[in-house]
């Protein structure tokens, strides 16, 4: 395995982590709307 394979790697698992970090924190953006909408609407 050369270098740009090793740097390949680095910049796949990277990303990975990225897509991670941007899909969690759009269904926590989405969790926390919902429970602020059903608290709308509970409380009226």
């Amino acid at each position: 395995m050369d270098g740009t394979e090793r740097g390949g790697q680095t910049l796949s698992k990277a990303a990975a982590l990225f897509l991670w970090a941007v899909v969690v924190v759009a269904l926590g953006y989405g969790v926390v709307r919902t429970a602020v909408q059903a608290a709308a609407l509970f409380t009226g």
